[in-house]
């Protein structure tokens, strides 16, 4: 239960990041970077983060790139409600 808590809290930070420097609101920091470096010409800037977010999240190889696919099913399943 406590854990769970955390990773909200977490989540809602990130996304509050991602906010903060000109990001959707409904996309965490790390699937905005992962969305971003997936572009054929990826911006120095977007590389840097993805490396420093990658070796924070050292148990997951590609979090960003992970993170911005998890939110693209998301998407889709939201959808396929409607």
């Amino acid at each position: 239960m406590i854990n769970n808590y955390i990773i909200k809290n977490l989540a809602v930070l990130s996304i509050l990041l991602n906010t903060v420097s000109g990001g959707n609101y409904r996309q965490t920091f790390s699937s905005k970077i992962g969305y971003e470096c997936l572009k054929s010409k990826p911006k120095k800037k977007y590389l840097f983060f993805e490396k420093i977010i990658n070796k924070i999240f050292w148990f997951d190889e590609d979090h960003c790139k992970h993170s911005y696919r998890s939110d693209v099913r998301y998407i889709k399943v939201i959808n396929t409600r409607l």
